[in-house]
């Protein structure tokens, strides 16, 4: 979700799948038809798929899990999809699997959090493009393309086609892209692409919210009566939640808290005052709270964000 971030309607980059894999699957396609786990019916009363919640089962029985970026926190995908692309120069990848519970869907989809995935690499360029590059995609597969990429690019990727006597099956034939070559990068390669992701993760610690206390003020209205103004602000580019962090309740509100006995606050805000989601890049919000104390007291006031970090912050009653 990095090269390609969700779409509009918040899907992932469709697959794409090497053709000789397909051709691979469909030697033992069927085997979970028959036997001690079958797909459907059988001993789990369903199979499989049919287990996990939210897939085959009732869309009566409760809400459904999300498996869509929430519209809101579609730009933040793209934008750190745009800073990776522009950093590392990646603008297309080879196989991509469809992603199904892979551990940055767990980690957006459960908690509420940006996570991200990458191959770390693309195919390479071909050094002669009329000869070698330039492969095209068809009936889905990228077989071709890639065949065309990395030969073209000078990499040793097949082996050819030979005869082979099985002592079960009998005659085979053996052959096909080498191990790990359509998915690992070359290691000549290796160097350059660690130094790039390198300055992109620099780049997405800095694009993550960063609460702080920027301003306080104290009015005196006589007879020990008080107003405390604090406004806090989130520097950073993400807000202090997602939105789907909100809606799957598992990122918590970012909390003002000033330190004083609950007794002391005549109006206003609560001793502690939330809020669910504060946006980005210089947001503000302003608590205010009307209190009891002495003049030339010190009191403490405190901002602690789940997803932005914390900050104090002292004012003098007076």
């Amino acid at each position: 979700n990095l090269v390609t971030p969700p779409n509009s309607s918040g899907n992932l980059a469709g697959a794409g799948a090497i053709d000789l894999v397909a051709f691979a699957n469909a030697s033992f396609d069927g085997m979970y038809d028959v036997g001690v786990f079958p797909r459907s019916g059988g001993f789990f009363g369903g199979g499989f798929r049919g287990a996990q919640v939210g897939r085959d089962n009732d869309p009566s029985s409760g809400r459904r899990p999300s498996t869509t970026v929430h519209r809101d926190d579609q730009v933040y995908f793209t934008a750190v999809s745009d800073a990776y692309r522009e950093l590392t120069g990646i603008s297309t990848v080879g196989v991509n699997r469809e992603a199904e519970g892979a551990f940055f869907q767990w980690g957006y989809f459960q908690f509420g959090i940006p996570s991200f995935s990458t191959q770390g690499w693309s195919l390479p360029e071909a050094e002669d493009e009329e000869e070698g590059g330039g492969g095209s995609r068809s009936g889905g597969g990228i077989d071709a393309e890639l065949l065309a990429s990395l030969e073209g690019a000078g990499i040793d990727a097949f082996a050819g086609w030979s005869a082979h006597a099985h002592p079960e099956l009998g005659q085979v034939e053996i052959g096909g892209f080498l191990p790990y070559v359509t998915t690992n990068p070359p290691a000549a390669a290796l160097s350059e692409l660690g130094a790039s992701h390198g300055e992109f993760v620099v780049r997405l610690a800095g694009m993550l919210p960063r609460v702080s206390i920027v301003e306080t003020d104290v009015t005196a209205h006589g007879g020990g009566i008080f107003t405390v103004e604090a406004e806090i602000a989130n520097a950073g580019f993400f807000p202090t939640s997602l939105q789907h962090g909100v809606v799957s309740r598992a990122v918590q509100p970012t909390t003002i808290q000033i330190q004083i006995d609950p007794d002391a606050v005549i109006s206003g805000s609560g001793k502690t005052a939330t809020v669910q989601r504060l946006e980005g890049s210089g947001t503000r919000h302003t608590v205010t709270w009307v209190i009891r104390g002495q003049p030339g007291s010190r009191v403490e006031i405190r901002v602690r964000s789940q997803k932005g970090g914390s900050d104090s912050a002292t004012v003098t009653l007076g």
